[in-house]
């Protein structure tokens, strides 16, 4: 759990929560979820770890209200 996948058919980075036979559920910081077969995801490259560490940033200045 807590590894960074890719969803092929979404193409959004998103990080694994929990397994449940072959289904993964998945998420972003924005709090967005979904479940998805294991088969359409893909590991994460290194760019697309730093994609998902910075879209959390992002997220929680925006909840601050900063720009």
């Amino acid at each position: 759990m807590g590894g960074i996948v890719v969803d092929k058919d979404k193409e959004m980075v998103a990080r694994v929560d929990e397994i449940d036979g072959r289904w993964v559920e998945v998420s972003r910081p924005t709090g967005l979820s979904w479940r998805v077969n294991w088969m359409r995801l893909r590991p994460a490259t290194e760019r697309e770890h730093h994609q998902l560490r910075a879209l959390g940033r992002l997220h929680q200045q925006q909840r601050r209200g900063m720009p």
